[in-house]
């Protein structure tokens, strides 16, 4: 038998999604928004993951608790990921904070797997 994407998606558990938002930091956006996991196909839409629905809203999905607050420097982390993960184009309203992204993430190229390290140090503030 095989499953359609509504059939899943209508199988969700609405407790993993959470919505965060910011009014004082912004998230930068980007082509490639998603930080996923575990990426292993389409159906990864259904796993823990990381959204930013536009600069001031950000929205996870995690099978783990949530904490209520994220601190200030799990959006720096989140968008120096998105910043490395980008294809195309990276846009933010604050030129300084897009050269500090710009910085953050250049810096650490040379490090092997420093992405898939601060992928999981983002997804351990869910417990």
């Amino acid at each position: 038998m095989v499953t359609s994407f509504t059939d899943k998606f209508n199988k969700l558990n609405n407790d993993n999604w959470g919505v965060y938002y910011r009014q004082q930091s912004f998230h930068i956006t980007t082509d490639n928004p998603i930080i996923f996991k575990e990426y292993k196909d389409f159906s990864s839409l259904h796993e823990d993951l990381i959204l930013p629905r536009s600069s001031k809203i950000l929205i996870i999905s995690a099978k783990l608790n949530k904490p209520k607050t994220l601190e200030p420097v799990f959006t720096i982390k989140t968008d120096v990921l998105l910043f490395h993960y980008a294809n195309r184009y990276i846009t933010w309203s604050d030129k300084k904070y897009l050269e500090f992204i710009s910085k953050e993430a250049y810096k650490n190229l040379s490090k092997p797997e420093w992405a898939d390290k601060l992928k999981d140090d983002i997804f351990s503030n869910f417990y």
